[in-house]
């Protein structure tokens, strides 16, 4: 069946190309520099697919509606016209093109298989699918949770249509999703490219190997008028430009340390970062007289109801003094997001929290005075050759594993740094900066007493001397 395929793409000039569109892995990813050939080929594959297992069902997903349907959609349905006429309406390849729910048919030598376009930023269009095959293009800004929904939904060659296409056609189908891309520093290159046991066979192009199919000159235009860690990404095709950690100074050899029984006396907070279909986490930090901040637990979960997070919440603080109201309500810090969220029966996601012993506190969500002060934190002071934030490392690996990941935005494809952390990865360190800005608004003297303590390292014992019976002459 690859030779279908041969009239509408020109495999000659990029071998590579050619691999990725026919290879048998279940898992593969095509990723490398711009205009590489990676989209046009996957789009070339997935009507391989539609074409060489009658009545497949496959999935084209991309982050936005923008983007699917002005980009990847857009050369699809380049290939499409060129065996149908020039047009998407009925013709000799095409059986329907229904433009309200985003489905393609198209015409095979059996039953029509059909082409599913949807986008992440509406989740709720991705999931629940049974699905022969799945495109994902741009996957580094898809998140890592829904990538990993679909993995498990390759579910519509079952037994029964397995048994049934294998007596029609003589072989049996099978199931394959596929991903395209630009090197990025997300979970794309921790499961991927940087893991040997990654389940995805990962292939690579610059766009030095696409340069037959280019116009004349482009890629030394390029070369000429875009930055050096842009042409290092997106020509090149390189993993090694990342927009660099956000908490550079953090380091598990100092900040992360053995458990150790938290004193009774020193106050207790707690913060919570809310998501369903991302993770939730809820962190629990203690303040010492010192002004020095121990996270001493973690929860992390995904797709849990706010009244199941709650109720846990609530177990766990069974022998915990964390604060409380005088209701016996628990207290915890969140992002103020969550007053507008809708949870059960019309109430918000602080609602059902309330209902099941939890007052939500809005937290201060200034990201950037937020990262600012968590940096001074674990900024190791020349003084006491110490940081004033530490981990129990035992109980919060989640949270340590974020520290590491949490990166800025890199240079993008239009050649510009956005000064903010990237949207992935992040969960902890939201919940990291709710907790520290909350000690530091609701336990200000106290921090500022010990910090006044610690500017004069010698003031007791000048206390000590002025103290001492003057020597007679």
């Amino acid at each position: 069946m690859s030779e279908a395929l041969e009239p509408i793409l020109n495999f000659e000039n990029n071998p590579i190309q050619r691999e990725f569109v026919f290879n048998r892995h279940k898992f593969s990813a095509f990723y490398g520099g711009i205009r590489n050939g990676k989209t046009i080929g996957a789009c070339g594959r997935v009507l391989w697919l539609a074409d060489a297992m009658p009545g497949n069902v496959i999935l084209i997903g991309r982050k936005t509606y923008q983007e699917l349907f002005d980009t990847t959609a857009n050369e699809l349905f380049k290939l499409v016209k060129k065996r149908n006429g020039g047009t998407l309406n009925p013709g000799p390849y095409v059986l329907k093109w229904d433009a309200k729910w985003y489905n393609l048919e198209l015409k095979t030598r059996g039953e029509p298989s059909t082409i599913r376009f949807r986008y992440a930023d509406n989740p709720d269009l991705m999931l629940g699918q049974e699905l022969g095959a799945y495109y994902l293009d741009q996957a580094e800004e898809i998140d890592e949770e829904l990538v990993s929904h679909l993995e498990s939904r390759l579910s519509y060659w079952n037994a029964a249509r397995t048994k049934e296409f294998a007596k029609k056609y003589g072989f049996k189908p099978k199931s394959f999703g596929f991903i395209t891309g630009n090197p990025d520093p997300g979970w794309v290159f921790d499961r991927i490219k940087a893991n040997p046991e990654t389940h995805y066979y990962l292939y690579e192009a610059s766009t030095e190997a696409n340069r037959a199919n280019l116009g004349e000159g482009y890629i030394e235009e390029l070369l000429k008028t875009k930055p050096a860690d842009w042409v290092k990404r997106f020509v090149e095709g390189s993993w090694d430009v990342r927009g660099g950690q956000v908490y550079p100074e953090f380091n598990e050899n100092i900040h992360g340390i053995e458990s150790f029984p938290i004193p009774l006396h020193w106050p207790r907070f707690i913060s919570l970062d809310w998501g369903y279909r991302h993770k939730t986490v809820v962190l629990w930090g203690a303040l010492d007289e010192e002004g020095n901040v121990y996270i001493y637990k973690e929860m992390s979960v995904n797709q849990q109801l706010a009244s199941t997070v709650a109720k846990n919440v609530y177990k766990e603080c069974e022998d915990d003094p964390v604060e409380r109201t005088d209701l016996g309500e628990i207290i915890v810090y969140m992002d103020p997001s969550t007053d507008r969220m809708g949870g059960q029966v019309n109430r918000t996601v602080m609602d059902e929290f309330a209902v099941n012993g939890i007052l939500a506190r809005r937290a201060n969500n200034n990201v950037d005075a937020g990262i600012l002060k968590v940096a001074e934190f674990l900024h190791v002071r020349p003084d006491t050759s110490k940081p004033k934030l530490f981990l129990f490392k035992r109980r919060c690996p989640e949270t340590i594993k974020c520290m590491k990941r949490y990166m800025w935005n890199p240079i993008n494809v239009n050649g510009v740094m956005k000064e903010k952390p990237l949207k992935k990865d992040d969960d902890e360190a939201d919940a990291l900066r709710y907790l520290i800005m909350a000690i530091l608004e609701d336990k200000a003297p106290m921090i500022k007493k010990a910090e006044e303590k610690e500017i004069d390292p010698y003031a007791a014992e000048v206390l000590k001397m002025m103290m001492q019976p003057t020597a007679r002459l």
